[in-house]
Formats: structure tokens, C-alpha cells, sequence
């Protein structure tokens, strides 16, 4: 320190002066947001009563069946007691969501799942639902009866697609197998590939959340001996692939 105020010609409190002043310019970190998944270990910590609900909300508020607007996460957060008027995206107030659920009781938990475990009855992908496949009276019969009949003969293999390095998956594509015979779907938007799948009845509404999340996770998933019928394979948009 002596020495580097006799090379300045400064005297070592003047040094030390500046070497502080140097110090408190530096930019400070902004601090990371906490992720969706660390606010559920937090949560699950702290309400382990309600562990199965926290994961399964949170796996729906990634895939866009939960909360699918910012604006609807704006609205909960309000009418949670927890209101937040800087949001400045989805995807960042996904902690405060979490943060927020964990407040309420297990009743209000259990039918906010059952709220979210559908499609909206006014989505586009549900109006389709019922005229292909149909969902109520007899026609939800027969085709219940038609993928249980269906052979458990396809391979379905599922794959995330991430942009620009984003740990967020910006699409998810199908590819279904059977023998050499190939069907490939367009690439969906997460929101629209859980609305399809929970509308398709392919799988129960659990499987499709946990389907999802394992695709997130893993970037890649196959599911085997899937029953599939023609119109399920319609609606999903699967095409024969080269």
C-alpha cells in the first residue's frame, strides 16, 4: 500500500480512499431467481402434507394447463394475499406461485387440481376433442371401449425442444412407431401438446402431467405398448414419416 502511494505521489490514506471508492463501484450480482423446481423442494419441505399437490400444480403451471396467462398468475398472486405488481414475466414469478400455493390449505389445493387437471372447455384443442373423438354419452363410451380394444402394439417417443440454450422447453414433438410404419406430429407449443394429450384420453390426466414433467427433466422420453386408435392419432396431427 506504502508503495503504491509513493508511485502516485498520494499519500496512503488518499490510496486507501481510492482503492474503496473502487471497491464500492463494483456492479453488484443481481441475485438468481429461484427456479420453479428449488421453490417446490422449499415448499415440500416446509408443507409435506402437501407435496403431491405442490409437484403436480407446478408441473401444470410449467406446461401452461395452471395459470396459463401472466396475467392469471398476476390475478391468483392478488387473490392469494400475495399481490406483486412488478411482474415482468411468467416464467419469473414461477417462485411466488409456488410460494403462494404453499399458503393454502390442502381442501383448496385438492380443487385447484381438479380444476387444472382439463382443458378449458372453450379451447380450441377441446372443441376439436369432442368432434373427433367426442366426450360425453355414448360416444365417450365407445371410445373408451375403442382404446381399450386397441392393440398396446406403438412406441411413442417424445422430445422437448429448447431455444437459444434456455433451460425452457419452447416445443415438444411426437413420434409414434409400429414395426417399420412411422407417424410424426408438427411441433407443439408446450400448453397445446398438454391440452392434446389430456384431451386425446391416450392417458389419465395424472400420467400426462408426470409424462410431461419427465420430458422437461430428461429431454426425451419413449413410452411403449401405448393403445392407440385412428382418430387419436388424427387429432394428435400425426402424419406417416419418411
Amino acid at each position: 500500500m506504502q508503495t503504491l502511494a509513493a508511485l502516485g505521489e498520494q499519500t496512503l490514506e488518499q490510496a486507501e480512499n481510492e482503492l474503496r471508492a473502487a471497491e464500492e463501484r463494483k456492479p453488484i450480482k443481481k441475485r438468481k431467481t429461484l427456479s420453479v423446481s428449488d421453490a417446490v423442494a422449499n415448499g415440500v419441505r416446509e408443507r409435506p402434507d402437501a407435496a403431491e399437490f405442490l409437484q403436480l400444480l407446478a408441473t401444470r403451471f410449467e406446461n401452461r394447463t395452471f395459470l396459463p396467462q401472466l396475467k392469471d398468475v398476476q390475478r391468483f398472486l392478488d387473490r392469494s394475499g400475495a399481490p406483486y405488481k412488478n411482474l415482468r414475466s411468467r416464467s419469473a414469478a414461477g417462485h411466488r406461485v409456488i410460494t403462494a400455493l404453499c399458503r393454502l390449505s390442502i381442501d383448496e389445493l385438492r380443487q385447484l387440481a381438479a380444476r387444472s387437471s382439463s382443458p378449458k372447455a372453450d379451447s380450441d384443442y377441446a372443441l376439436l376433442a369432442r368432434e373427433i373423438i367426442g366426450k360425453t354419452g355414448t360416444k365417450q363410451d365407445s371410445v373408451k371401449t375403442a382404446i381399450e380394444d386397441s392393440p398396446k402394439d406403438f412406441k411413442m417417443i417424445v422430445t422437448a425442444v429448447r431455444e437459444g440454450g434456455s433451460s425452457d422447453v419452447t416445443g415438444v414433438q411426437t413420434l409414434v412407431e409400429r414395426g417399420e410404419e412411422r407417424w410424426r406430429s408438427r411441433l407443439f407449443s408446450p400448453g397445446e401438446f398438454a391440452e392434446l394429450m389430456l384431451a386425446s384420453r391416450i392417458f389419465p390426466p395424472a400420467e400426462v402431467d408426470n409424462l410431461f414433467r419427465r420430458v422437461r427433466e430428461q429431454g426425451q422420453i419413449t413410452e411403449r405398448r401405448v393403445a392407440l386408435t385412428e382418430d387419436q392419432m388424427r387429432f394428435l396431427g400425426l402424419r406417416h414419416a419418411e
